[in-house]
């Protein structure tokens, strides 16, 4: 699974020879250490195991982690998520931006050659409608009385 969060860019996958673990891996050193970091101090691991260099593998570093702890790391990562456009909450390093940008324009390209682009008045009558829907079903739409 890879990750694009405040934190950093991350590949998850099971540790091959323990299945309850997980490897979390990152490209760049800030990143493995904004991981650990998060799960310090966000979190509140008890147990963080410190990152490992591996310089002869595609993902220089490393981390192993426990499934709960990872489940754990999830859920904050999710009450963490405070903001409206990724690309503009994790703007600021040109090489990351290029980086992040490439990542994006190359899902948007899929998008564009298996869906077909937007058509931007329909998406937002689609995002109108949803905004209604959720209205009636929370039963915060007003009744106008009939009128």
């Amino acid at each position: 699974m890879w990750l694009y969060t405040r934190q950093g860019f991350y590949s998850v996958v099971e540790h091959f020879k323990k299945p309850d673990t997980l490897v979390v891996r990152a490209r760049l050193r800030e990143d493995i250490k904004r991981f650990n970091l998060f799960c310090k101090r966000v979190a509140r691991l008890k147990k963080v195991k410190r990152y490992k260099r591996t310089p002869k593998a595609d993902y220089r570093y490393r981390v192993e982690i426990s499934r709960e702890d990872f489940m754990t790391v999830m859920t904050m990562l999710i009450w963490d998520l405070t903001y409206h456009n990724f690309k503009g909450e994790v703007h600021g390093n040109r090489d990351r931006d290029n980086a992040y940008m490439e990542c994006w324009s190359a899902m948007y390209g899929l998008q564009l050659r298996v869906e077909g682009a937007v058509d931007w008045p329909d998406y937002i009558q689609l995002e109108e409608q949803d905004a209604a829907t959720t209205h009636l079903q929370t039963g915060n739409i007003q009744d106008s009385g009939g009128k």
